[in-house]
């Protein structure tokens, strides 16, 4: 028994030196490359801190903690494993990625924020080390490991997860299997506290590769043993390393809101991100002519604002739950309020959390979109005494509204229900029951160059081919309800736009001497965010020391969608047919947000030549304030109220005696 135990342990010795040799002996001609055997199948299980100690060009004591003024994370070292032309031997392939963490930040290792932002498409084919990116995309990275102990979180190794791009290859599928060239631009990673990922650039620091030449492009030739043309052959893999031009982009986001939109109640939503670009750029390449993104878009459902405590402390405890009927559960006692949308009439439009009476449901009044469930609900203790629409006020919360920062964190920590499921976004965590199942019919697109939709998106936009339109209250024919409704509420006869997704502002730039309120007007901004505009175009214009260059500003607008703010009625249920409303109260409001925005790439032109600059840009959330209906129902004169119902009495008895002379003739005739 001895004997087959000493056997045992000498089979196990001789096994993890073999491992071990095959580590070590690929390590010597590139520190950067892996060359592994036929018998290496498991290598995102080998531990971080064992693959570089493996290298001679590795030395721990080049890698301190530190501490500096902002987070940072370098990209020290590149691994193909195990490429093979052919394809039924690319079972082990892989592309690893070895990230120093100076400052010992707690990564979320589970998180599918974290991603890698590499080149999928260029000028010519077979790609080699003189062609030119043209695409970029991002790549989720899935965690392999790191180190522990007195080292702890200073490294960390992770693998690019591949997946099939818009030309239905994959990474392994594309490359040119003499020289596999991988253009990484840049590493998002997302850290403990965090809402999002921070991207980082490949700087070639600290890297165990030779960055003479810049950093960025890994193109490698050769193939580990067991996988070139001839499987006995020794490894003859290596890897060279060049420069990527990329750009680092401060990405800022501003909203606006028109006053009125085709639709009662309705508005236009133009959200704008801006960032400064370095000014040789446009001298270099030419005119910025796209931008392309990617996003994860959702509408919100139905949210409730009230100023009336007692019914908001009534709906609050009943908030993410189906309701019934009130003969069903014996609470018509304790919830006996609604919400009428009070621009379509006396229709129960919108209830939140609450069972509506059995005389409803059992009426044709029972189809007009009840809600219900309520996710959204909020107390507001100012807007029944606003009598003057101020969509940007400097205090949106003391003007009736909701601020962005509020609804924000109403949706990250919402956890009544999760009927839905989660969003598929960062940790995985809010819940879905919070959004509708669509977006906007006419938001969506599917081309070439992207595809937006609810949920994950991405588009190149051209500055000439993807013109943002909206349309204002005087641009459609109303209907008699319109005109009538007019009577009473005036809407402003706002007309439409069209505008380019993509204006540079540069120095001297004439828009920048507008008055604040013309510069609104213009750039369509919120008045809000006008001195921090002004202050990102006078930063990029000024050029402060020898390590500074002049830049210009950069407004991208990505998005037209519609915003929903509908006054409501609270109307307490007495008998059948008989009901009391509460005027100036509450309104309804929808809108559209967007997760994780990222600018991907820009693209110049300058006569026919397009050159393609990879963007280093830290993903943002956008979740706009909720601000007032433009129309608040107590601000109405008493006389416009009467004559808006002497004039419809006056249709109506015209209309009467039209179709009863009508009838008459008929049954003379």
């Amino acid at each position: 028994m001895k004997t087959l135990h000493k056997r045992i342990l000498s089979v196990i010795a001789v096994a993890f030196m073999a491992v071990l040799t095959v580590f070590i002996s690929a390590m010597q001609p590139q520190a950067t490359v892996f060359a592994a055997g036929t018998n290496e199948t498991q290598f995102e299980k080998t531990g971080v801190l064992d693959d570089l100690q493996s290298s001679k060009e590795f030395n721990i004591q080049n890698y301190p903690f530190q501490e500096t003024s902002k987070p940072q994370m370098h990209v020290i070292n590149v691994v193909e494993y195990c490429y093979s032309f052919r394809a039924n031997q690319r079972g082990n392939y892989g592309l690893y990625l070895y990230v120093y963490n100076p400052n010992g930040q707690d990564i979320l290792m589970d998180s599918i924020a974290n991603k890698v932002q590499i080149a999928v498409k260029y000028d010519s084919s077979p790609v080699t080390e003189k062609s030119k990116p043209t695409d970029y995309e991002k790549f989720r990275l899935q965690f392999c490991s790191k180190s522990a102990g007195e080292y702890k979180n200073l490294f960390y190794k992770f693998k690019v997860m591949d997946h099939k791009s818009a030309d239905g290859k994959t990474i392994a599928e594309r490359v040119n299997s003499m020289a596999r060239r991988y253009d990484i631009s840049g590493i998002e990673l997302h850290t403990r506290g965090m809402d999002n990922a921070i991207e980082y650039p490949l700087t070639g620091a600290y890297a165990l590769s030779d960055t003479h030449k810049g950093y960025g492009s890994f193109t490698f030739t050769g193939y580990a043993k067991g996988y070139g043309a001839d499987e006995e052959s020794e490894s003859t893999l290596a890897m060279s390393v060049n420069k990527l031009e990329t750009v680092e982009l401060n990405v800022k986001h501003t909203f606006y809101r028109t006053k009125t939109s085709t639709q009662i109640d309705h508005q236009n939503q133009i959200d704008t991100v801006y960032f400064s670009v370095p000014k040789r750029l446009f001298d270099d390449y030419g005119k910025l002519q796209r931008i392309k993104a990617e996003w994860y878009e959702y509408v919100t459902k139905e949210i409730l604002v009230t100023s009336n405590q007692e019914y908001f402390d009534l709906l609050n405890s009943y908030v993410g739950q189906k309701m019934g009927k009130f003969s069903e559960n014996g609470l018509k006692k304790y919830v006996d309020y609604g919400v009428v949308n009070h621009g379509q009439g006396d229709q129960y439009v919108a209830t939140g959390g609450w069972n509506l009476p059995d005389y409803y449901e059992n009426t044709a009044l029972s189809g007009f979109g009840i809600i219900n469930p309520l996710y959204f609900l909020f107390n507001t203790k100012n807007w029944c005494d606003i009598k003057e629409y101020d969509p940007y006020a400097d205090n949106v919360e003391a003007a009736g509204g909701v601020s962005s920062n509020r609804l924000y964190e109403y949706i990250k920590t919402y956890d009544k229900s999760f009927e839905k499921g989660t969003l598929p976004i960062k940790t995985q965590s809010i819940s879905a029951d919070l959004f509708e199942d669509d977006i906007e019919e006419n938001r969506k697109m599917d081309n070439e160059r992207g595809k937006i939709q609810k949920g994950y998106s991405y588009y190149d936009f051209d500055a000439e081919l993807d013109l943002q339109e909206w349309q204002g209250w005087g641009d459609k024919d109303k209907s008699f309800w319109d005109k009538y409704l007019n009577l009473w509420y005036k809407y402003p006869e706002e007309e439409g736009k069209t505008i380019s997704p993509i204006q540079v502002l540069e120095k001297d730039s004439p828009l920048m001497k507008l008055s604040d309120p013309k510069l609104v007007d213009e750039l369509y901004i919120n008045m809000n965010d006008v001195s921090e505009l002004r202050k990102a175009y006078n930063e990029a214009i000024t050029v402060s020391g020898k390590d500074d260059e002049e830049k210009v500003l950069v407004l991208f607008r990505f998005a037209v969608t519609d915003y929903y703010s509908g006054a409501a009625n609270l109307a307490e249920h007495k008998t059948v047919g008989k009901n009391s409303f509460i005027t100036g109260q509450a309104y309804v409001a929808k809108e559209t947000v967007f997760f994780d925005f990222d600018v991907i790439q820009l693209s110049f032109l300058k006569g026919e030549e397009w050159t393609v600059i990879p963007c280093v840009s830290s993903p943002i959330d956008i979740v706009n304030a909720i601000t007032t209906p433009t129309h608040i129902p107590d601000d109405t004169p008493w006389w416009q109220i009467v004559l808006a119902v002497v004039f419809f009495v006056i249709v109506v008895i015209i209309a009467y005696k039209l179709i009863k002379g009508g009838l008459s003739l008929i049954f003379k005739g």
